[in-house]
């Protein structure tokens, strides 16, 4: 009994090792192909990866949505630095103020996706699609302020899904209730008609509140 035991004990630790080298294998091969992309050419070789169905299973398919919520975040973190290292050496307090902005932003994000459900999480591949589409969302922004002109709704988006109203999902917009108010603060050249809409920070909590990514990721309704 105890030789049989002990040869399955190995064998799962064979197998575990299997699965982790083939795993960092995979990881590292994403990583190479998302190198230097960014915007929807993350999306494209998302796409092309997903077809090409090298690794039909659940642990590359968590490592590639990662690797796909990597790549936006780079490109996010790159739109936002063409203002941020402008503001570095021209407006110090400015500077500061919106790296506090954006940190609000991140830790938001990661309360709204990396939500603890219990027993019933919802980790891996649903918390990277939730990342995926905040990143989207914060680049947008990024890129009319870039050249100002954010509004609020914004008037393009980078392709966000909408949530599913209709099914009445719980929503979890409220984590992002600093952002919107330290958003709503920013200077009023970055804004499309000089100044910030009127009930700013309501208007942001809707327009966050129609996309996918803000959803309860516990609500499996």
């Amino acid at each position: 009994m105890r030789i049989k035991q002990y040869i399955l004990a190995i064998a799962f630790y064979l197998c575990t090792l299997c699965s982790m080298k083939v795993g960092a294998d995979v990881e590292n091969n994403y990583a190479t192909e998302f190198k230097n992309m960014a915007l929807q050419s993350c999306d494209k070789t998302f796409h092309k990866l997903e077809l090409d169905d090298k690794c039909p299973n659940m642990i590359c398919r968590d490592i590639l949505v990662n690797a796909l919520a990597e790549c936006w975040k780079r490109s996010m973190n790159s739109e936002l630095n063409k203002r941020l290292l402008k503001l570095k050496n021209i407006d110090v307090a400015e500077f500061y103020s919106e790296i506090a902005l954006q940190k609000s932003f991140n830790q938001a994000t990661q309360n709204v996706c990396g939500k603890d459900c219990g027993s019933n999480g919802m980790k891996g591949i649903s918390y990277n699609f939730c990342r995926i589409d905040a990143y989207k969302y914060r680049t947008e922004q990024a890129i009319q302020i870039n050249i100002n002109k954010l509004s609020v709704p914004m008037k393009e988006d980078i392709g966000l899904k909408e949530s599913k109203i209709y099914k009445n999902k719980i929503k979890d917009t409220n984590f992002f209730n600093t952002f919107s108010e330290q958003l709503c603060k920013m200077p009023k050249n970055i804004w499309s008609e000089g100044n910030p809409p009127v009930d700013c920070q309501k208007k942001v909590f809707m327009e966050l509140n129609r996309f996918e990514f803000t959803d309860d990721v516990c609500d499996l309704s």
